[in-house]
């Protein structure tokens, strides 16, 4: 399923784009990246990978029951793996249908967290958190 949940994003990346700020931003490469394991370097797998003039978007798609706390290590772990030039900035993204683990929305390593909403007739994003243009955080308070 979380396949088909990939399939059904890039099927609509402008409301991807629209969600985290990027409706009027010329985007440059928007696509799934997979680099293969070589002698001198590991591989690395991103679900979504958009990049601007300024910023690299690292997004992870999940679709599972619950979203565990390990998804902060993975996702750190492929954007250390990337290479990125030194005049682009990372920001980093969840994109998912589940419920997150308690730790994960205060963690603030994530820029944005979208919850993937599909209903019968109507697709839809909610968007949990995004940072303001300035980088400042808008934060949620943790669950209790």
């Amino acid at each position: 399923m979380g396949l088909q949940l990939e399939n059904l994003i890039l099927g609509n990346l402008a409301t991807i784009f629209d969600k985290i700020g990027l409706a009027n931003v010329p985007v440059l490469n928007a696509d799934p990246y997979c680099r293969r394991s070589t002698h001198t370097q590991k591989g690395c797998q991103v679900d979504l990978l958009i990049r601007t003039r300024q910023f690299l978007y690292v997004l992870e798609v999940k679709f599972r029951r619950q979203i565990d706390k390990g998804i902060l290590s993975e996702v750190r772990e492929k954007v250390e793996r990337l290479k990125v030039p030194r005049s682009l900035s990372v920001r980093t993204g969840l994109v998912f249908q589940g419920e997150l683990h308690s730790e994960i929305q205060p963690s603030d390593y994530f820029d944005f967290l979208l919850l993937w909403v599909a209903e019968i007739t109507q697709k839809a994003f909610s968007f949990l958190r995004r940072a303001a243009p300035s980088a400042a955080f808008v934060r949620i308070p943790a669950r209790t």
